[in-house]
């Protein structure tokens, strides 16, 4: 759950939970107003919540591809790996 300005609270969707690791599992990565908005959103529940995010994705090129966006964004505390869907 995220904290919105005005107190309320809403929800945010990950695929699951490691420990303190937060899992997002993506097929493709894309670089899209909606997708920013969807990793601006992750990143306020990790800072609220005190965790870590990994994005996991299939492929190397996949990969790259996260980890420029996020590096773009500016974004140091969600991870990138490869596992196999």
């Amino acid at each position: 759950m995220r904290t919105m300005p005005d107190g309320s609270k809403r929800p945010v969707k990950f695929d699951g939970i490691q420990g303190d690791y937060v899992i997002d599992r993506k097929w493709s990565v894309v670089d899209r107003p909606r997708a920013r908005a969807q990793i601006l959103r992750q990143l306020q529940v990790l800072a609220e919540h005190r965790l870590i995010g990994t994005r996991e994705v299939p492929t190397p090129v996949q990969k790259v591809k996260a980890l420029k966006l996020l590096k773009q964004m500016s974004i140091t505390n969600i991870h990138v790996k490869v596992v196999k869907p």
